[in-house]
């Protein structure tokens, strides 16, 4: 790591990320490297001392090439701080701004603003993307629902006098309500299981909108078949109650 003896009189020193280490000397030890870096004037060698891990400080899609020098070998006019505080961050602006004026009458602190702010704004893009996927997933599954809801409805229309005649004949309206629920949902289970083979194929096509999470998620793909199947059986379930409050013997006169 950087000492106290790196100051703006002793050799330059700099320290690199993992993934600059290996993309600019692949297989070898970084240690004692020189970069050559403009960041005054017309740039000068540093000397490498350290190597850290990546990180993900300014996007999360994928991380940069970082590096990192001492703040005393840098000639430069903006400094940045993060301060960790307990309650709104916000409110504590005005006093590390009395203190920063109280250090140094020529210091000001500007662009004050919140970590969560920060990540809000980098997670943006991901955001807008789950938004719009999730606004067309929740109005296909209402459509979904509606169409399965109607098709069990119209088949309870068209079978109401066989339904009435199962119940003059001894069934149990439970046993009515079941076979309607069943006759709804297996073509619907059919079509789930070949929207989860589609799925599978189609997904890898949104792994760049993903982050630290696989595109075949197997608890993602659960809890998807779990709100299918519940409202596979929510829609089959109103009419299939209406099915069983057939009274035979309406449908017996009307025979």
């Amino acid at each position: 790591m950087f000492e106290a003896t790196d100051s703006s009189k002793s050799p330059l020193v700099a320290i690199v990320s993992a993934l600059t280490a290996s993309r600019l000397w692949p297989g070898q030890d970084p240690i004692g490297k020189r970069l050559h870096l403009s960041l005054s004037g017309d740039g000068e060698w540093h000397t490498v001392v350290g190597v850290v891990g990546t990180a993900r400080y300014r996007e999360i899609d994928s991380p940069r090439f970082d590096l990192y020098v001492p703040l005393r070998q840098v000639d430069t006019d903006g400094q940045y701080f993060m301060v960790r505080t307990i309650g709104n961050p916000l409110s504590a602006a005005s006093t590390i701004a009395a203190e920063i004026s109280t250090f140094d009458k020529g210091l000001a602190a500007g662009s004050v603003t919140t970590m969560d702010a920060i990540v809000r704004r980098t997670q943006g893009p991901w955001r807008f993307n789950m938004l719009v996927f999730g606004l067309f997933g929740g109005v296909a599954l209402g459509l979904a629902a509606v169409g399965l809801f109607a098709l069990v409805a119209f088949d309870v229309a068209q079978r109401t006098r066989e339904i009435g005649l199962r119940i003059a004949l001894g069934a149990a309206r439970r046993d009515v309500v079941r076979l309607m629920i069943w006759q709804g949902a297996k073509p619907s289970a059919i079509g789930m299981l070949a929207g989860i083979v589609a799925a599978l194929i189609v997904t890898q096509l949104l792994s760049q909108f993903l982050f630290e999470i696989r595109p075949t998620d197997p608890v993602t793909f659960a809890s998807v078949l779990l709100l299918l199947s519940v409202v596979i059986v929510l829609a089959s379930y109103l009419p299939a109650r209406r099915a069983a409050a057939i009274d035979p013997q309406a449908v017996l006169r009307d025979i």
